[in-house]
């Protein structure tokens, strides 16, 4: 009975200390306080100005999305030199107006490198390195451009620094109206948030 007794009352006497330390330890020195509320502040700018160095938010306001299913992505501008085919990156347009002034941003889908031959042929396939990647036609051909889609079948072989992106529906604006982009267009690799 008496171990019973003195182990309760060594049990009180611990939450009674830790409850005294844990008065004189509220209340913090205005000094102590700013400091620390400085460091931190300090961590968090520091941090934030790192992210937005290297990253940056995109999104698509089109009523029908380019990327189906996204509308938010962060973009990795670190990795603007690593391009991967099967990959999201986004870059700057030239020469696409008057559908859009210089240096407006898109987000495509890479789907060919330098060195990869690329055919739309005439019934609107699009072949890569021989292999079919998509069955959507040309449907911005009259629309956008007023044109036949015969005037945007064809092949070539993609040469240095060119880069062939597509969209992920039939109604994309993508290189299979405007062509390549070169490497110093490309701003990053871009990642689905939602």
């Amino acid at each position: 009975m008496s171990l019973m007794v003195k182990s309760e009352f060594w049990l009180f006497e611990r939450i009674e200390r830790f409850r005294q330390y844990a008065r004189d330890h509220q209340k913090m020195s205005k000094k102590k306080f700013w400091t620390l509320a400085l460091i931190v502040t300090s961590i968090v700018i520091c941090a934030q100005w790192a992210f937005a160095q290297r990253y940056s938010f995109g999104v698509d306001p089109q009523a029908q999305t380019s990327i189906i299913d996204s509308r938010v992505f962060v973009i990795d501008h670190a990795s603007a030199q690593d391009l991967r085919v099967g990959n999201y990156y986004a870059f700057t347009t030239t020469d696409l107006s008057p559908f859009y002034p210089e240096g407006t941003t898109f987000l495509k889908e890479l789907v060919a490198v330098p060195g990869d031959h690329i055919l739309i042929d005439s019934e609107g396939a699009i072949w890569v390195n021989q292999q079919r990647i998509a069955f959507w036609g040309l449907p911005l051909a009259e629309e956008k451009f007023g044109l036949p889609s015969s005037q945007f079948q064809g092949e070539t072989t993609l040469g240095e620094n060119q880069y062939w992106f597509l969209g992920n529906y039939e109604k994309s604006f993508d290189s299979r109206y405007w062509g390549s982009v070169s490497e110093s267009q490309i701003i990053g690799r871009a990642y689905r948030l939602f």
